[in-house]
């Protein structure tokens, strides 16, 4: 069984790998920092605007207390997630 859904999951998605499949910034972000410098990032919030149904957030994330990236979301979790993307993309020229 193993073996026929393995060929027909790669016969009807032949671009289908672990990149594609990760969304979750966030715990990657995790992984990678916990990995590399024994510490986890933590998010603070920045701000937020916006009618309550419609607001805006700008979360940072820190990594030993030192803001290493910004971003704005229309939640807490879509700010987070788009700060970590951030970070690991900084941290790719730096680790």
């Amino acid at each position: 069984v193993k073996v026929i859904f393995i060929d027909l999951l790669e016969k009807n998605f032949p671009d289908i790998n672990l990149n594609s499949l990760t969304k979750d910034y966030k715990t990657a972000l995790q992984e990678i920092t916990q990995a590399q410098i024994g510490t986890a990032p933590k998010y603070k919030l920045i701000s937020s605007s916006g009618p309550d149904h419609k607001k805006s957030f700008e979360m940072a994330v820190l990594l030993n207390g030192k803001e290493i990236a910004r971003a704005t979301g229309n939640s807490k979790k879509a700010a987070e997630q788009a700060c970590a993307l951030k970070a690991l993309e900084m941290l790719k020229n730096i680790i």
